[in-house]
């Protein structure tokens, strides 16, 4: 089931986004705080905006393991993105920008 709205963002990245028709878009990677569902479940919401409507939270069995997984889901949707043969760059610089180095090192 879909979540509300994240309630509170804490990582946040602008990038730009090239379709394999040529169109640029712009697109807002955010991951909100953990969020405790029940005493043994934790959430984390995700939102890649220009490329997803609505994407469901992670859930784990901790905020180290949800907000883990929230960065997991965007780092695939991410890659299957280029894999269909689009680009990402950076929201203010026109460089490509890897997905690989994104996630390992935040360039």
């Amino acid at each position: 089931m879909p979540r509300e709205k994240m309630k509170e963002v804490i990582v946040e990245r602008a990038l730009g986004g090239v379709k394999d028709t040529g169109d640029r878009f712009p697109i807002n990677l955010r991951v909100g705080k953990p969020y405790p569902v029940t005493d043994e479940e934790w959430a984390c919401a995700v939102e890649l905006d220009g490329l997803y409507t609505s994407l469901h939270d992670q859930h784990g069995i901790d905020s180290f393991q949800s907000f883990m997984l929230a960065l997991k889901l965007a780092r695939e949707l991410l890659e299957d993105f280029i894999a269909k043969g689009g680009k990402l760059f950076s929201a203010c610089e026109d460089s490509e920008i890897n997905v690989d180095t994104l996630f390992t090192s935040g360039i």
